[in-house]
């Protein structure tokens, strides 16, 4: 997940994703999700993914060091571009998806 970066949007995200995982880990079900957010550690819906009881890795991303492909990337003259700020790959899943 990649979503808007507007902190009430990441947490309704947030939200949504641990009753999604709470729901299919009480089934035995695996389920995974991928989330990169700019790194707002001050933030409490960054601190929500990274309190979750299923995240199972925490990835910082410095601005330079990483970036992204352009969605419009045959318009572009580049295909990629670097990020605009540090990131924050959260890895959550359930005991069954790991």
């Amino acid at each position: 997940a990649n979503p808007p970066f507007d902190h009430q949007v990441v947490m309704e995200m947030a939200s949504h994703m641990e009753a999604l995982l709470k729901r299919a880990a009480a089934k035995g079900s695996p389920l995974c999700f991928v989330v990169v957010i700019p790194s707002w550690p001050e933030q409490p819906c960054w601190r929500a993914l990274r309190d979750s009881s299923f995240k199972e890795a925490l990835l910082e991303l410095a601005q330079p060091a990483h970036g992204y492909c352009e969605g419009a990337q045959h318009y572009r003259p580049t295909r990629h571009r670097v990020s605009n700020h540090d990131s924050t790959l959260f890895v959550l899943q359930t005991p069954q998806a790991r």
